[in-house]
């Protein structure tokens, strides 16, 4: 009985690996066709029609770099500033290819917009988010190779290699705070012509000011539907859909 129970428990978990596969693989086949009739689009300069379609690929979270560059120029042509920075910032995190921030800068500059000097941190940290398994997998490596060397070290020379576990330890402490917490720089764009800067999360509180779209600020967290933001080297809040993140 245990037998055939155990039999048609591996049926089971077989039918659901083969379904979970088929359904991966057709989400996937699905956005690829979406992908190819929105660049088809996009070549007949129907740049609207294609832009809808862009969309709804990058909300399933299945697109390409390119994709991001297109739905950027769109944006550009049809005159929204905000929307096209932060199409080219989003192609920038992808990607840390700098000539985009020639770019960036460029459209900020003639705007007169804030919040678009990239600076090390910046790209380091892009180059990290693009290559975060190959460094987490390189850095938990280090870690397991210095504890082999210190277990080795002890049992050869009957001694406590105190630097090797120190080394050890940091790294593996360093391995599980990236993997759970990782490295980011939270910015966002302002997404709405006349955003409301407010002196704490609520609609009561004061306003300090009102801001325009496309300025890029760093954020610093999130009360309810309140984000709080640095903005003039001041902490202040602004509604949640008045900015959009930059991830």
């Amino acid at each position: 009985m245990r037998k055939i129970q155990n039999h048609n428990l591996v049926f089971k978990l077989s039918v659901f690996v083969y379904l979970f596969a088929i359904s991966i693989y057709s989400f996937g086949a699905d956005s690829a066709t979406e992908l190819s009739y929105a660049d088809s689009l996009f070549k007949a300069k129907k740049y609207t029609e294609s832009f809808e379609v862009y969309n709804t690929v990058l909300e399933n979270g299945d697109y390409t770099p390119s994709m991001l560059l297109k739905m950027a120029f769109i944006r550009e042509g049809l005159g929204d500033v905000s929307g096209a920075l932060y199409y080219l910032n989003q192609y920038y995190n992808q990607t840390s290819n700098e000539k985009v921030l020639a770019k960036l800068e460029e459209i900020a500059k003639e705007n007169q917009l804030t919040g678009y000097d990239f600076g090390d941190a910046d790209f380091f940290i892009n180059i990290y988010n693009q290559y975060r398994f190959q460094f987490l997998g390189g850095l938990f490596a280090l870690s397991l190779f210095l504890f082999t060397l210190a277990l080795y070290h002890k049992r050869k020379y009957n001694q406590r290699p105190i630097a090797l576990g120190v080394c050890h330890l940091i790294s593996l402490m360093l391995f599980f705070y990236l993997l759970n917490f990782g490295v980011s720089l939270d910015k966002g764009i302002i997404a709405d012509q006349q955003t409301y800067l407010m002196t704490g999360p609520s609609g009561g509180a004061n306003v300090l000011g009102i801001i325009e779209k496309g300025h890029r600020v760093e954020i610093l967290g999130q009360e309810g539907i309140w984000v709080k933001i640095i903005w003039n080297n001041q902490a202040v809040y602004v509604r949640d859909n008045k900015i959009r993140r930059l991830s």
